[in-house]
């Protein structure tokens, strides 16, 4: 199947250690910190799983430093990725790789859970960066050792990542609706 080869691409790019078999795709949503949600999308070779969706809101259990500003994206990240890998997996197995909506803050947010919880070994990261702008093809993808990965904007691979990306957005959106709306 095409994602079969995708993952075997992104094996490559990202310097991985094996290819993916199951990645995982986080966002943050809120407006100026309000209604703050985090989410999780998962994909395996079968494509998007639904079933293994997650919706996280977003609670300020988890600080990373004692004062944060209402929109701190980080702590947001830290706390999402926090709850799902020590809640959820004993529901979900864990991804192979996790793809974070952000830049290199955000990528080295995760890498300091996955530290903290003695998973750095098992899980592979990557961040994707909008582009200047903020427009499509543009992206900076950020993998270990702050290493920085561009695309040139016709690449198949960018945009099967996108799609990821994309899906990650959409039900962020969706979910900080519904918060909101309550």
């Amino acid at each position: 199947k095409n994602n079969i080869y995708f993952f075997q691409k992104i094996k490559n790019i990202f310097k991985l250690k094996k290819i993916p078999k199951t990645i995982e795709i986080y966002d943050i949503s809120h407006i100026s910190g309000e209604f703050a949600v985090g989410i999780m999308v998962s994909f395996n070779k079968d494509g998007f799983i639904k079933n293994n969706y997650r919706k996280f809101n977003i609670k300020g259990k988890f600080k990373r430093k004692e004062i944060i500003s209402k929109s701190d994206d980080y702590s947001m990240i830290y706390e999402v990725l926090n709850r799902r890998l020590k809640e959820s997996s004993k529901t979900i197995s864990f991804p192979d790789l996790i793809i974070i909506d952000g830049g290199k803050g955000h990528l080295s947010t995760a890498l300091n859970v996955l530290k903290n919880l003695n998973l750095e070994k098992k899980i592979e990261l990557a961040s994707i960066a909008k582009g200047e702008n903020r427009n499509e093809g543009n992206e900076t993808f950020y993998i270990k050792n702050n290493k920085k990965i561009k695309f040139n904007s016709d690449n198949k691979t960018l945009f099967f990542l996108q799609r990821l990306r994309d899906e990650a957005h959409r039900f962020a959106i969706t979910s900080h609706r519904t918060r909101r709306s309550k």
